[in-house]
C-alpha cells in the first residue's frame, strides 16, 4: 500500500504471488477511495464527494475542471468511462469523434488517440465524411492483470456505417488492433456498453434475440454469455433492461412494466465469465414488503428512498446523465506516451 503507482507496475514482475498481492490491494484501495462522476452530454462533469449524508442544495458536488480555461478547452465532449483517476474523453463536436485520455489534475498532458480506422464497407468518396461512430460505441477498460488502460469500439452499425469487428487501442502501442466478430454480435448501442473485470461487455440482438457478447481483453476473444437472468424472459411483455457496472461486476438493470410487481431488479453476474459455472443474483430491489427481502437484497420502501447526495442543474429536457466510480489517484500517463518515428524506424 506504501508503494507509488509507477513503482507497483515494475514490482508484480517478481513473481505470480507478488503480482496477485499487489492487483488485489490495489484493487481494494481503489474501490475504498472511490467516489461519484456525474456526467452529462451538454455539461461539465462533476465529482460528487461525501456520499454519506444529505447535503445542502448544490453542496457537496465539484466541478472536475479546476478552472475556466480547462472547463472551455473540454466543452463539447463527454464522457467515455474512468479507471483509476485516468478519464477518457470523447469529443461530439470534432470530426471523427477525438478520443483522449488524461488525468483531471493535469488535463493538458493528455494523450490523444489515434483516430478510428474507417469500416471497410465505406467507399472511398465517403472516407473524409463518415463519422467513426457516436460515443455510445466506445468504452474505456482496464486489465488488472497487465495494469494496462484501452480504448474499446465494439462492433456496431452507426451512421450508415457497419463494424464487424472490435477495435482496441491500448494505451502506449501506436495503432488499433482489429479483432473480427461476426455480423449477429453487433452491439444494439441503447442497452450501453460496459468494461469491468478485463472484459467489455454489451448486448446484440440479431432477429430480437438479445444476447450478452463480451471481448476479453486478455485473450482477445469475442464471445457470449449462454445464461441470463430468468427475469428478462419478461421484457417481451413490455419490460425493459440494459447493463450497468454494480461493484465490480457486471449488472443487469430490468424494469418490470406492470406495476403490480416490482418496479426494478439488478442482477449481477458470478463465476467464470465464459463457463458454465456463471450464475445471476438478484442483489437490489424494490419492495413494499419486508417479508419478501431475502439475504444480500436491498430493500427500498415508500419509506426508504435513499440519502439525497447532490442537487445539480439540468441543461435541457434531452440531456444524457451517466454515473461512474471515479478514484483520485497518482497514476502516471507520460509512461504510455511513445516516439512514433521511433518506432517506425524499428518496424
Amino acid at each position: 500500500m506504501r508503494l507509488p503507482p509507477n513503482t507497483r507496475r515494475l514490482l508484480r514482475l517478481v513473481s505470480r504471488h507478488w503480482r496477485d498481492v499487489v492487483g488485489e490491494r490495489t484493487a481494494t484501495s481503489l474501490r475504498s477511495r472511490a467516489k461519484t462522476l456525474i456526467a452529462t452530454t451538454t455539461g461539465s462533469p462533476c465529482v460528487v464527494d461525501d456520499l454519506s449524508s444529505s447535503p445542502a442544495p448544490g453542496t457537496s458536488h465539484r466541478n472536475l475542471w479546476a478552472d475556466w480555461f480547462t472547463e472551455m478547452t473540454y466543452k463539447g465532449t463527454s464522457v467515455v468511462g474512468t479507471c483509476n483517476g485516468l478519464v477518457c474523453l470523447y469529443a461530439n463536436r470534432a470530426p471523427g469523434g477525438a478520443i483522449t485520455v488524461i488525468k483531471p489534475d493535469t488535463p493538458f498532458s493528455g494523450l490523444a488517440i489515434p483516430p478510428l480506422p474507417p469500416p471497410p464497407s465505406l467507399t472511398a468518396d465517403r472516407c473524409s465524411l463518415y463519422n467513426r461512430g457516436r460515443q455510445e460505441a466506445y468504452s474505456f477498460a482496464y486489465l488488472p492483470t497487465t495494469r494496462r488502460y484501452s480504448v474499446v469500439h465494439v462492433p456496431c452499425h452507426v451512421n450508415r456505417s457497419v463494424y464487424d469487428a472490435v477495435h482496441v487501442f491500448t494505451l502506449g502501442e501506436a495503432s488499433w488492433r482489429e479483432v473480427p466478430a461476426e455480423p449477429a454480435a453487433r452491439c444494439d448501442l441503447a442497452y450501453g456498453v460496459v468494461s469491468v473485470d478485463g472484459a467489455t461487455y454489451w448486448v446484440a440482438a440479431p432477429e430480437g434475440t438479445e444476447k450478452v457478447m463480451f471481448f476479453d481483453l486478455e485473450d482477445e476473444r469475442v464471445m457470449s454469455i449462454t445464461t441470463l437472468p430468468s427475469a428478462l424472459s419478461r421484457s417481451k411483455d413490455g419490460g425493459s433492461w440494459h447493463l450497468a457496472e454494480v461493484e465490480g461486476r457486471l449488472g443487469i438493470v430490468f424494469t418490470h412494466a406492470s406495476s403490480a410487481v416490482d418496479k426494478i431488479e439488478v442482477w449481477v453476474l458470478e463465476g467464470a465469465r465464459g463457463g458454465r459455472k456463471i450464475r445471476w443474483s438478484r442483489c437490489h430491489t424494490p419492495t413494499n414488503n419486508p417479508k419478501k427481502a431475502k439475504r444480500g437484497v436491498v430493500n427500498i420502501t415508500e419509506e426508504n428512498r435513499g440519502t439525497r447526495v447532490t442537487n445539480m442543474d439540468i441543461a435541457g429536457y434531452d440531456d444524457v446523465w451517466r454515473t461512474f466510480g471515479y478514484v483520485e489517484t497518482n497514476e502516471p500517463l507520460s509512461i504510455y506516451k511513445i516516439n512514433l518515428r521511433d518506432q517506425l524506424i524499428s518496424t
